[in-house]
């Protein structure tokens, strides 16, 4: 008997304690934050994603500062000097408009030229004389030309073209701003031919009349005797 009550009054403070227990009471305070947990691990690379458009293309810049002046180089060599033109002498104008040229050649190169034919070798010894100023077109076409050279073996000026009795051959050829002297020995090449010949003379008359022309024919003047065509046009 007293063994089930016990049993009662156990049963009773049980139920009571579940009631106790169930009803709800007030909310406590937040608690303190709890400490930062580890790092988690990284995850894969993600996909690259779709290029850009292109922007706006910017402002031209401004012109940089002009440069200083470079230092003025250096002087070139200087030329080599022309041959000199031939010499002018002047003649007596009471006779005509005499004019005479002197070109010193002794020494200067003369260009051998072949004329070989098939059963013969033969050429000359060609010297070109540029003269722009004094054979110009006028006077080649309208003037009288006489050139004479100074040969040294005979000493004295000869008007051109000469044979020789020692079978040398010299002669001329007038062109506008140039002459050409050709020489030879017995048909072949005047090896000799700037050791041999000094300097040439050229002669210029103009034809101012008909009457002019006809004085000196009448005067008997010896245009191969240069020291005569001096006289006679009284040349210096």
């Amino acid at each position: 008997m007293i063994m089930k009550s016990y049993l009662i009054y156990v049963f009773i403070f049980t139920m009571f304690l579940s009631v106790s227990c169930s009803t709800a009471g007030d909310e406590g305070p937040i608690g303190a934050e709890g400490a930062q947990g580890e790092q988690g691990i990284e995850g894969e690379e993600g996909a690259q994603g779709a290029e850009g458009a292109q922007g706006a293309e910017g402002a031209q810049g401004a012109n940089g500062a002009e440069g200083a002046i470079g230092s003025q180089g250096e002087e070139g060599a200087q030329g080599t000097e022309g041959s000199q033109g031939p010499k002018e002498e002047t003649g007596n104008q009471g006779n005509a408009n005499v004019k005479v040229y002197t070109k010193e050649i002794s020494g200067l190169r003369w260009e051998r030229i072949a004329t070989s034919t098939a059963n013969s070798i033969s050429g000359y010894e060609r010297l070109t004389i540029n003269a722009p100023n004094v054979l110009t077109k006028d006077v080649v076409d309208n003037w009288v030309i006489l050139v004479y050279i100074f040969e040294i073996r005979e000493s004295e000026l000869i008007l051109l073209p000469y044979y020789t009795d020692k079978e040398v051959y010299v002669s001329k050829e007038v062109k506008e701003s140039t002459l050409i002297l050709k020489a030879s020995y017995r048909g072949t090449y005047l090896a000799s031919a700037s050791a041999l010949l000094d300097y040439v003379k050229i002669v210029l008359i103009e034809p101012t009349s008909s009457e002019e022309l006809n004085r000196s024919k009448e005067a008997s003047v010896d245009f191969k005797d240069y020291n005569d065509v001096k006289k006679y046009y009284n040349l210096k």
